[in-house]
């Protein structure tokens, strides 16, 4: 825990420094004279990820900085001013400081990446619907994608696109750039985990030539020889040599099935039979953590819930929350580890929702303050001891139809 609070003292102290926000502020003529509202009170101000209306967030804020609050005219013209580079910035020397020459957390020797993609609702206003497409009547949606280390649901690479763009385009064009940075932080062994929607044999290549690892769930029809097999229901476990106009390779493929009799089909580059055809599926299985992710950010984070009406205001919202998403977790990481050495197992995990929405507060002062004490992490140590629920392993949820299903929640703004 000592080593993650020394990395987020670090990242306070580069916030506002001169070389950080020469870097990021979006003209010469920005943040040059002694303004009420500076740099490092707007940064504050976006990691506070206002979900009121700008106003009575704006109050809210002038009541932890003990001075008369400012307009919203004001707030979003400083926002103006900084890039959306700060905040990727951030989230870059977030994950470097993690990762380098970290031998932790691994799976079977491995660092093992799952990619998945989602879709982000957007005020349809503005220069909004120029950038991300008008493809849907009122409504404006992004293309989202993410690589997360599954073990410890770490957000490495996240990516927000127009919607004209696909899961497996994104991917493409993610996975070289996060695989020569793993490398550089001393990440040799690097294994990346797919649902059905991305398998391709082009993409295969891809990790082989980058000589990286994958394992895909694989639909039907991916190979005639795999399909024989899944008529006749039975489990397997073989090698196979995959030879066609784009790719010519040799995989493993595991074919189990599913409590509800569905087949669970993989093809893997692990061929190394000290790997076993279950573990090979226990492998697969962590990918459910990257929908985990997405439901974070969703419904506690309400990313959905945009505080302005731009382009530039939509990435703002976007990137402080990865970066408030990704150091939150961090947080909870070190401390369940404490926590579960004490337990003598995992029997109980920290109810984040509860935890997250106490503490964000202490968060933003410590933006304000520039406190780099370790107070704050004393009372986040209190509430997570506090505030646990039993870990039921095993447990399954029925998937509903969409019919039945909830509809997700709305945010409206107070006027």
């Amino acid at each position: 825990m000592k080593l993650i609070i020394q990395n987020w003292q670090n990242r306070l102290q580069s916030i506002g420094s001169v070389e950080f926000i020469h870097r990021h502020r979006l003209s010469p003529k920005d943040f040059t004279r002694n303004r009420f509202l500076s740099f490092v009170k707007v940064m504050a101000f976006l990691f506070k990820m206002a979900k009121k209306s700008l106003q009575i967030e704006c109050n809210f804020f002038a009541e932890l900085t003990e001075e008369d609050p400012v307009t919203k005219q004001a707030m979003s013209k400083a926002r103006k001013k900084i890039g959306v580079s700060a905040f990727q910035q951030l989230h870059r020397d977030l994950i470097k400081d993690h990762y380098e020459d970290n031998p932790y957390h691994l799976w079977k020797g491995y660092r093992v990446f799952g990619g998945d993609g989602s879709t982000m609702q957007l005020p349809n206003e503005r220069d909004i619907p120029v950038f991300f497409g008008d493809y849907f009547e009122h409504v404006t949606l992004a293309r989202l994608f993410q690589y997360v280390e599954l073990t410890t649901d770490t957000i490495v690479a996240p990516c927000i696109m127009p919607y004209t763009f696909s899961e497996n385009a994104i991917a493409k064009m993610t996975l070289p750039e996060l695989v020569d940075r793993m490398r550089s932080y001393g990440q040799h062994q690097q294994l990346y985990v797919y649902d059905r929607g991305l398998p391709s044999h082009q993409f295969a290549m891809q990790h082989l030539e980058l000589k990286v690892d994958f394992l895909f769930r694989v639909p039907l029809q991916f190979n005639p020889r795999i399909d024989e097999i899944v008529v006749q229901k039975k489990e397997a476990d073989f090698e196979i040599e995959i030879k066609n106009s784009d790719a010519d390779y040799q995989a493993r493929v595991v074919i189990r099935y599913l409590s509800s009799g569905q087949p669970l089909i993989l093809l893997t580059s692990l061929r190394d039979k000290l790997l076993s055809a279950e573990d090979i599926v226990e492998a697969y299985r962590l990918r459910w953590r990257n929908e985990e992710s997405y439901k974070f950010q969703k419904l506690l984070l309400q990313l959905e819930n945009y505080s302005g009406r731009t382009v530039q205001t939509a990435l703002q919202d976007y990137w402080s929350g990865i970066f408030i998403a990704t150091a939150m977790n961090l947080f909870f990481l070190e401390k369940e580890e404490e926590i579960h050495k004490e337990e003598g197992g995992e029997k109980t995990r920290v109810n984040k929702s509860v935890v997250f929405a106490t503490i964000r507060g202490d968060f933003l002062e410590a933006f304000l303050t520039g406190d780099t004490s370790d107070k704050i992490f004393k009372k986040f140590d209190k509430l997570c001891r506090r505030f646990r629920v039993p870990v039921r392993p095993n447990r399954s949820y029925p998937r509903l139809p969409d019919s039945t299903r909830r509809r997700r929640h709305i945010y409206r703004k107070c006027l």
